[in-house]
């Protein structure tokens, strides 16, 4: 695979078609109430006035998140009633949402490493065992690497089709 650093705006990684994944990504979560909705989820707050309560964001804003969260697959509603109440609705991951969680405990363990005196509040931890999760970058040989150590490479979506001829 080739290099990709320096690549220029003719480059093929900037054809609309082939957009970043990260852009794509942070199309869909690249706001702070979207983060924080999807803390308390996985904290264990489902329903919605909770949300609104622990996250404190407003409802009409709650609301919108949630909407959209739901819509393209992150939570899905599942429908609960209290004894002598009417039915509601509260918020559950669905896969995508869940497999967002170690980008959100990175963006925790940054913040508690470079912006808090004393670390956070909550540290995530291994349920099977109780000891401590860290999201660091890894090869697919298994090597931890370092920020310094990381490159990028282009991927096979921008590999030149082979295209076999009879002869």
């Amino acid at each position: 695979m080739s290099k990709a650093r320096g690549h220029s705006p003719a480059d093929p990684v900037h054809r609309p078609e082939m957009a970043c994944s990260l852009e794509r990504a942070l199309d869909l979560v690249a706001n702070r109430s979207t983060w924080l909705i999807l803390r308390e989820i996985f904290y264990g707050t489902n329903r919605f006035l909770k949300l609104v309560e622990k996250t404190g964001l407003s409802t009409p804003v709650v609301a919108d998140r949630l909407r959209r969260m739901t819509a393209t697959g992150l939570v899905r509603k599942v429908a609960y009633q209290d004894p002598g109440r009417r039915a509601r609705e509260s918020y559950v991951f669905e896969r995508p949402g869940l497999e967002l969680m170690p980008a959100l405990f990175a963006l925790t363990q940054w913040g508690d490493r470079y912006l808090s005196d004393a670390g956070g509040p909550v540290a995530p931890v291994h349920a099977g065992c109780g000891s401590a999760i860290w999201v660091v970058p890894m090869c697919d040989d298994g090597h931890v690497v370092e920020p310094d150590e990381i490159g990028v490479a282009l991927s096979r979506m921008f590999e030149p089709e082979v295209v076999s001829r009879p002869g």
